[in-house]
């Protein structure tokens, strides 16, 4: 059994520059562990499978579009609006991370952290799980500027310049 670090990929956007590049770097730095989705339901799918031998989540990674407060994820964009529609697929989820170590979700796209609401949703939907979100667009990354991100552990938010450590909120 293993805590794993997974990426998943939106499998159903046309590539752009930005996007290339972080699914370039994906499948260079965890290729074993880097998966493309078409939809929500779909990513919740794969990794089921992924860890249906025992293995568990540290590290949950979503590359993919994004915008003020949503998240891409294939075809579907998760927003606080949309949540309740899949919250049982994301609830399920809960079960896959890793009990051992600090797990967390990274939400990849372009100024998902702008506000903390989505962020704190789904840190409300996997209680122990902390979620980090970028607050700025993804090509300020390529550029080399690092940060501002959001972080949220159950309803605690905090911002900082590198992802914070997410268990400073308690």
């Amino acid at each position: 059994m293993s805590d794993l670090y997974v990426v998943v990929l939106d499998g159903s956007q046309p590539d752009d520059s930005v996007f290339t590049y972080a699914r370039d770097f994906a499948r260079e730095t965890a290729p074993d562990m880097t998966h493309p989705v078409s939809s929500i339901r779909d990513m919740v799918m794969t990794l089921h499978g992924r860890c249906s031998r025992g293995d568990r989540i540290s590290t949950l990674r979503i590359e993919a579009h994004g915008a003020p407060a949503a998240q891409r994820i294939g075809r579907d964009w998760l927003t606080v609006r949309s949540l309740p529609q899949h919250a049982a697929d994301l609830r399920s989820l809960h079960s896959l991370f890793t009990p051992r170590h600090r797990p967390h979700v990274v939400l990849a796209g372009c100024r998902v952290g702008e506000t903390d609401e989505l962020v704190r949703a789904l840190s409300m939907v996997w209680p122990g799980v902390s979620v980090i979100a970028a607050m700025m667009r993804q090509a300020t990354v390529l550029m080399g500027v690092d940060g501002p991100y959001r972080v949220c552990l159950r309803s605690v938010c905090g911002v900082g310049e590198n992802p914070p450590d997410p268990w400073s909120l308690k």
